[in-house]
């Protein structure tokens, strides 16, 4: 640190009193340019996007956001695990959040859809074992 002729310490921050920013004056006086996108909004566009995907033997339009979630379910439901853990922990926080939303509404009496799922995924185990398809 160095002292100036007035006996201020000129150091880390503690810039040079010449050098700082004027009384109203801002750090980026032209602000963002015009046009310039974030990141955030430039891949809400991207998902946004219509593709076409074939879904049996018809050909469909739907946003690339609706084929991620159909792809990211389909893997779930072929039995990736990776894909299966990270659906299962959606679905929960899915669940949080509508009983957040709507806590005065009803909702049809019956098993939560974590159940549901769970359920399905023992029995494809059992017939998966019973085929021989997974060892004991």
């Amino acid at each position: 640190m160095r002292k100036t002729k007035e006996s201020y310490t000129i150091g880390y921050g503690k810039p040079p009193k010449h050098t700082r920013f004027k009384k109203g004056q801002s750090g980026n006086p032209r602000g963002r340019a015009r046009g310039s996108r974030s990141f955030l909004r430039l891949l809400a566009d991207a998902l946004g996007e219509r593709v076409v995907i074939n879904e049996g033997n018809r050909r469909k339009t739907i946003t690339k956001l609706e084929a991620v979630a159909k792809q990211f379910a389909n893997k779930g439901a072929s039995g990736d695990l990776k894909a299966l853990k990270a659906l299962l922990e959606l679905i929960q926080q899915i669940e949080r959040e509508r009983q957040a939303w709507e806590p005065e509404r009803q909702h049809p009496p019956g098993p939560p859809a974590r159940e549901i799922v769970m359920e399905k995924l023992r029995k494809m185990s059992e017939r998966m074992k019973a085929n021989g398809e997974i060892r004991r």
